[in-house]
Parts: C-alpha cells; structure tokens; sequence
C-alpha cells in the first residue's frame, strides 16, 4: 500500500472512530440524565400526588378523577400506584397500564431501601417509600417520557448527521493532506527510479523545506557524491598500481638479468642482498598503495619527520638499478641548514613525487 493511501486509511478512519465514540458517549449520558430526570420527576410526582390525596380526601372522587387525567394520562402516560404501611393499595389512577413488577418492588422497599428504580421496555419504573405526618406510604410509578425519548430521537438524529458530515469532511481532507505530503517524496521517488547510474553524477531537484523529504534527498545526493567518487578511484586504481609497480617490478627483473650472468659468487651474493632490499622496496610501495587506498576512503592522516635528501638519494640508487648507463647527481644550490630538509609526512607516498 502507498504512502498517500496509508495516510488516506488511518486519518479517515480513526478520526471517524474517535468521533464516533465521543458521540456514543454524549447520548448515552444524555440517555442516562433523561433517565434519571424523569425518575426524579416520577418521584416528585408521588409524593405530591400523595399529599394533594390527603388534602382532599373528603372531596367527590369525580374531582379526583378528572385531575388524574389532567394532570396524570396527558403529561406522563402514567399508571401511579399508592399504599399504606401495610402494603394495601390505597390509590390507582385510571390508566390501563399493567405495573407487573409492582410486587416485587413493594417487597423490596424498606426503611433502608427507599428507593428502587428499573425499566419495563420504554417505560421507567420507580418504587418510593414515604414517611409524611408520622405515616407510611409506599409508592409506585410506571410511566413512558414521550418527550424525554422525543429529544434523544432527536439528538440521535443531529449526532448521526453531524457524523456523516464530519466523515466525508475528513475523508476530503485526508487527501489532499496525503497529497500535500506524499508530491514531493513521490518526485523524489520518480527521480531516483529513473536516476541513470551510466551517467556522470546528476543531483537530483528538491525543494529546500528542510523537512524529512529534503534531507533524504540532501542524503541521496551525497551518496552519489561518494559513490561517484569511488568509481572514479575504482577507475583510476588499476593506472595508478601499474604505475607504481613498473620501476620496482623493472628493477627486480634487471637484478635477475645480472644474476644469470655473474660467476663470482661474493658479487651474486651482494647482488641477492640487493634483490632483497628491492624486494623490501617492492613491499613497501605495495604498503603505500594501500595507504593510499585507505586515505581516499577513511581520510586519515600520516605524519613522520624524514628527511627530503635522503629520500631523493634512495630513489636516485633504485633508478640506478634500472638504468645502470645512466649517471644520476644531487646537487645542492646553495648551503642549507640540515634541520631544514627535514618534513613531516608519508616517505613512501612522497617517493613517486619526484621525477628522477
């Protein structure tokens, strides 16, 4: 899966998800306090229901009847139960709701246990116990919250639409935040898939935001700087070792010539123990070419004090080897102080430094 559609599938979903929950959890708080503001209101309602009962208790029952259905059927849909202390019902008004549960919550109240609270279906059903005037009552409350449950219908409604809403917005926004971020890493990934490696070194074009994107295309770059570079010492190592072997090769090949052709054994003698210091030569040439290997790769640095003339007399003795017809001088141009030919640096990377 691409980058861009990645970014496109987690943002579009757990945004959504978190949103989702956010909403679950208002409506169902919302759900808990429309539950428990009706149950209050359930309760208020018995216990006014039982003191507006004894204030009028030597009125006509149509009177009673008339406010239960005022007051009572058209605002809670209720069937509202009261007893005595015995548990003998005392009231009921008119509606026709079962109240099964009725038994059961009598049973279970007590002075400790003054209120209970369950649900019937869509119905909210309470069970009180009342101590007024130094009487007790008990009583019970099954009623449906038309309009309570109208506002969590509605709420439902606003959460849904406002999360569909929401939904498509992030979608939309997911991608074109995806598309902002994954352009630039896909140009770069365009550039390096087509890169042609044949070629002279090209950087390849970015943007400088100094962002994640820039500094691996800065990363890149400098990776083909350094790898251009080894190619170009790769390319050129096979001249240089050819070079620097040549003279040391020539001479040992020169020394053997002579050999072949001396009889006094005190001369071949000296001659092997020429060959050999030529040899050690040959060996230290090779040291050198690997230093020199590893100065291009690891750049570090040698320092040792020698000095200038001397290393010019051993390379004009190894060139005598080679050219023994030729005569080879060193001549000083003025007097010079000895404390001044001696340097610092490498003998054995300065010796191909001097055209002799």
């Amino acid at each position: 899966m691409k980058i861009r559609n990645k970014i496109l599938f987690y943002f579009s979903l757990i945004i959504p998800a978190i949103t989702a929950i956010a909403f679950l959890v208002i409506y169902i708080l919302s759900s808990e306090n429309r539950e428990e503001s009706f149950q209050m209101r359930q309760k208020e309602k018995i216990s006014t229901t039982l003191e507006f009962l004894s204030d009028i208790k030597e009125s006509d029952a149509d009177i009673i009847e008339t406010l239960d259905q005022i007051t009572i059927n058209e605002l809670y849909n209720e069937k509202l139960l009261l007893f005595n202390k015995d548990k003998e019902l005392i009231y009921s008004n008119i509606v026709d709701i079962p109240v099964p549960v009725s038994k059961d919550i009598l049973i279970h109240l007590n002075p400790k246990n003054k209120w209970i609270e369950t649900k019937d279906g869509l119905y909210d059903v309470v069970g009180t116990y009342i101590h007024r005037k130094g009487k007790i009552y008990y009583g019970v409350s099954k009623a449906y919250d038309d309009f309570g449950y109208s506002k969590l219908r509605y709420l439902k409604y606003i959460l849904v639409i406002t999360f569909i809403s929401i939904t498509i917005v992030i979608v939309l926004v997911s991608f074109y935040i995806s598309r902002k971020i994954t352009n630039p890493l896909e140009n770069i990934t365009a550039q390096i898939s087509s890169y042609d490696f044949s070629s002279n070194f090209q950087p390849i074009a970015f943007r400088d935001t100094r962002d994640e994107i820039a500094v691996l295309a800065n990363v890149f770059n400098e990776l083909m700087t350094r790898m251009n570079e080894a190619f170009a010492f790769q390319k050129h190592a096979i001249h240089h070792i050819s070079h620097e072997l040549k003279t040391p090769i020539a001479i040992l090949v020169s020394n053997f010539e002579r050999m072949e052709k001396e009889t006094d054994p005190q001369v071949l003698k000296t001659q092997i123990k020429n060959q050999k210091e030529d040899t050690r030569s040959l060996s230290e040439i090779i040291n050198s070419l690997l230093e020199i290997a590893k100065i291009e790769t690891t750049n570090d640095h040698f320092n040792e004090r020698f000095r200038i003339d001397e290393l010019i007399f051993d390379v004009s003795d190894n060139l005598k080897n080679v050219y023994p017809d030729f005569v080879f001088s060193v001549d000083y141009l003025e007097p010079i102080d000895e404390s001044q030919l001696e340097i610092t640096g490498n003998s054995r990377l300065m010796r191909p430094l001097f055209p002799i």
